[in-house]
């Protein structure tokens, strides 16, 4: 009995030392013990014991899990991990994607990338794939996610 409550005690404490040890040495050898407490349940007590336990050990890692899920994000420790900002708005301003169909002039060679200028606020772009010579009128034909393509103004 000690040696199985030694195994589960262990496995808790190893999983929960995993959040914070690279390399899931830790978490493995956690599981590991709680399977290996699991099996000594089976053998010693018989199979319905090994049986109540196992499934307190699925119900209780899933509750558990859960917690962690809502609550780790929150600590200081988590939040380390996240990127701030709301997670539901698009990385790109609103007027990003009012400029298709916008002119404006390039400030650099198109090559095919370089910098355009449109109302005054300078944007990276790409041509279509021809040379744009600097100072041309051009316009934009396509927002391919965050890149701006354009085509020269005749």
């Amino acid at each position: 009995m000690n040696l199985i409550f030694f195994l589960l005690a262990g496995g808790v404490v190893l999983l929960l030392a995993e959040i914070f040890l690279p390399g899931m040495i830790a978490g493995i050898c956690g599981v590991l013990a709680l399977l290996a407490a699991t099996l000594l349940v089976f053998i010693q007590y018989g199979a319905e014991a090994g049986i109540y336990l196992l499934v307190s050990e699925l119900v209780l890692t899933l509750i558990g899990f859960l917690i962690w899920m809502k609550l780790f994000p929150e600590t200081k420790f988590g939040k380390q991990f996240i990127l701030p900002g709301d997670s539901n708005s698009s990385p790109l301003p609103e007027e990003f994607f009012e400029l298709l169909q916008q002119t404006g002039k390039t400030l650099t060679s198109l090559r095919p990338g370089g910098t355009i200028e449109i109302r005054g606020r300078r944007y990276d772009a790409v041509s279509e794939g021809l040379f744009i010579e600097s100072g041309e009128a051009v316009r934009v034909v396509k927002l391919d996610g965050q890149i701006i393509v354009v085509r020269k103004q005749h």
